[in-house]
């Protein structure tokens, strides 16, 4: 009887660590996911803004074809 709750002690033990391994792997996982997570935002945030400022100068670009062609538009009646 002895041996049995020494073999008892030792599956707990052996279970026990098992289950901080386990404990130690996922929350490992956890914090790289977070990290990436924090990455991936940081990279959102930056494209966000690169397509504001993409949006102004396409407003800019607009605005000056528009001038452009009014111009050409005088030219060409000026022509007629």
């Amino acid at each position: 009887m002895p041996w049995r709750a020494r073999a008892v002690g030792a599956w707990v033990s052996i279970l026990g660590v098992a289950l901080l391994i386990i404990l130690f792997f996922a929350t490992y996982r956890v914090v790289q996911i977070q990290k990436h997570l924090q990455a991936v935002q940081a990279e959102a945030a930056q494209a966000s803004d690169q397509v504001a400022d993409l949006k102004k100068e396409t407003a800019s670009l607009k605005s000056e074809l528009d001038q452009a062609q009014a111009q050409a538009n005088t030219l060409q009646a000026k022509l007629d």
